[in-house]
């Protein structure tokens, strides 16, 4: 008889996890999914400026290269790297901003060169070689 008692609270347990799991689920999807969404949609939004400034076109440039170091740790796009090419400068043609860096005399190794459109900040980075 003890085996019976045993069994009969596993399936009590059992209907409880069924009667009450969609409850929960369907509490917790009230409150995070919109949460989810505003995230997406603020990330969007933000991305989606227009970008009418050289100066904005260089913190656009830097935002990327943050969020490339932070996802990739490849050190070319590190504060301390990016750094070295201080001061920045950005320049406008046919919708793109391009942001380049001061390169130092005797350089020689690689450097960011960024492109940014005014349109929505939109940013592609490549790496080129010293010139």
């Amino acid at each position: 008889m003890p085996s019976i008692n045993r069994h009969f609270k596993i399936e009590n347990w059992f209907m409880v996890a069924v009667l009450l799991g969609p409850i929960i689920l369907g509490v917790a999807s009230a409150f995070v999914l919109p949460w989810v969404l505003s995230s997406r949609e603020d990330s969007a939004s933000k991305s989606a400026r227009p970008v009418e400034s050289d100066q904005a076109a260089i913190t656009a440039a830097k935002q990327a290269w943050y969020s490339i170091y932070e996802k990739t740790g490849n050190s070319s796009y590190s504060a301390l790297s990016t750094s070295m090419f201080e001061p920045y400068s950005a320049s406008l043609d046919s919708g793109t901003w391009t942001v380049r860096g001061s390169i130092p005399n005797n350089y020689h190794g690689e450097f960011l060169v960024t492109q940014v459109l005014q349109s929505n900040g939109g940013v592609s980075v490549r790496v080129e070689g010293s010139r």
